[in-house]
């Protein structure tokens, strides 16, 4: 009803299927990864991560990776994660350990893992190009100490003091009453010190994006 100009007395919310594509291609102005996360609608329902998986199949020589198989790797690698992703055991495909496994253990592949990295980044600019454009821009504006602060279109203030994900150690002494000696030891979680440890701005930006879409539509 709402496709034909009826009042249906709601919001219709589009959901994209994969925010983090979604939004890139928003920014990007991509047709392409806007129409794989149903932003724009082709006739049937797409699927990015089916996308990423047939990809892949195709550049390995390979037909046993789906939607599954590579969904984390998916998400995680437009949050700027490099290579590790493929060793990573958080996959949603119980046959496989790791996205490395699924690859080249199963399929008895000869390649080592820069170059399955590689072939990795060809399969996924054929899905994702204007998203991974667009992450790379952003990382171009890291800041030494890791804070940024910006506004929003509708005045939200964003405001992010990244921290290290290491604890810093501090030992120290105390004397008691009774002139005894003691040691302390605490851990403490510091600012982020050097930014090339720090991958967190591009999803941090295009997290606000998402929440500032949700924000409109709850307004």
């Amino acid at each position: 009803e709402a496709i034909e100009g009826k009042e249906v007395g709601s919001i219709i919310h589009q959901d994209m299927t994969n925010s983090g594509l979604g939004v890139y291609s928003l920014l990007g102005k991509d047709e392409l990864g806007a129409s794989l996360t149903n932003l724009l609608f082709n006739g049937k329902l797409a699927d990015a991560y089916k996308a990423l998986a047939d990809a892949l199949n195709k550049v390995f020589g390979i037909t046993n990776l789906n939607r599954s198989t590579v969904k984390k790797a998916f998400m995680v690698f437009l949050y700027g994660s490099g290579k590790n992703l493929l060793l990573s055991s958080d996959i949603d495909d119980d046959r496989y350990t790791s996205l490395l496994e699924a690859i080249v253990e199963v399929n008895k592949l000869d390649y080592t893992i820069e170059e399955v990295w590689s072939k990795f980044e060809v399969a996924i600019t054929t899905i994702a190009p204007a998203a991974i454009k667009l992450m790379q821009l952003i990382y171009k504006f890291k800041k030494k100490d890791s804070h940024y602060k910006f506004v929003m279109p509708d005045g939200f203030i964003v405001d992010i003091q990244v921290m290290s994900k290491t604890p810093t150690e501090h030992k120290g002494f105390s004397v008691s009453l009774d002139g005894k000696t003691h040691s302390h030891t605490i851990h403490t979680i510091e600012k982020l010190l050097d930014n090339k440890y720090d991958k967190s701005l591009a999803p941090h930006i295009i997290h606000s994006i998402d929440a500032y879409i949700l924000r409109c539509i709850v307004r």
